[in-house]
């Protein structure tokens, strides 16, 4: 099976990670980044990873070693339809 998988823990995360965000600005250190991680237990030897993976979504974007921007998203949990959808759930 070669169908794209949607990437539901990482909008998810993302979102929350974006939501955490109290003020406006969309730049974050990649320390802070990672400890926005641990309200949800991640490993800290997966944080990297994560980032990265993130980063390759177009989730995040690196501005550099220290810092990253969080980048729009349209996942909305409000409406899952379309992820159910592309699952198969229903």
């Amino acid at each position: 099976m070669n169908e794209e998988i949607p990437k539901v823990f990482y909008f998810y995360l993302h979102s929350m990670i974006k939501k955490r965000e109290l003020n406006l600005a969309e730049e974050m250190s990649v320390k802070d980044f990672y400890s926005r991680m641990f309200q949800w237990r991640v490993p800290t030897c997966l944080k990297p990873l994560i980032l990265k993976e993130m980063i390759l979504l177009g989730l995040v974007k690196e501005i550099d070693s220290k810092k990253v921007e969080l980048c729009p998203s349209c996942f909305n949990i409000n409406d899952l339809r379309e992820l159910y959808q592309k699952l198969g759930i229903y």
